[in-house]
């Protein structure tokens, strides 16, 4: 569980930073699929979430948290929810529980959107090492392309379908 790119955990159980929920298989509906996890104190991160909800399908069950909130600390490792946040974490549950960070959460994303960005989203990494050192200086220049104050851990203007898949 280093700080590489790409996924981190999986197999097919339960990975151990994932809290199980003590009500599963008594009556209580499963929870998400697939979460993306997201700096909520960042302008840029807002602006790309609300581009992921433009494009993503009808039907693709994607929820959104913020890397600082309880459903992070229950899915998310450590080292991915610790200041300074680097990186997106798409987690997702189908196959026993699995993160992927930067370009594989990003490449990750590809399923859940229409097309032609599903695809295109799909194929980013075609050569690794760029879109990480691209991916990087992003992420290392995020909060100078986006106020802080001017985003808020859920983002504005959400139909209601889309704020009910907002966790916390």
């Amino acid at each position: 569980m280093g700080t590489s790119a790409g996924k981190v955990g999986g197999g097919t159980g339960a990975a151990p930073w994932v809290a199980q929920d003590p009500g599963a298989g008594a009556g209580v509906e499963p929870g998400p699929e697939a979460i993306l996890f997201y700096d909520g104190t960042c302008g840029l991160c807002a602006r790309a979430l609300r581009w992921v909800l433009r494009w993503e399908r009808v039907d693709s069950g994607l929820y959104f948290a913020p890397l600082q909130g309880r459903w992070a600390v229950d899915r998310v490792p450590e080292v991915w929810r610790t200041p300074p946040l680097e990186s997106v974490v798409l987690w997702q549950a189908s196959g026993g529980e699995a993160v992927s960070v930067r370009t594989a959460a990003v490449r990750g994303l590809g399923p859940y959107l229409r097309r032609p960005w599903g695809g295109t989203v799909g194929g980013l990494g075609a050569v690794p090492w760029v879109s990480e050192a691209v991916y990087r200086v992003v992420s290392r220049h995020r909060h100078r392309w986006g106020e802080a104050e001017a985003c808020d851990l859920r983002p504005p203007g959400l139909r209601p379908d889309q704020a009910a898949r907002f966790l916390d």
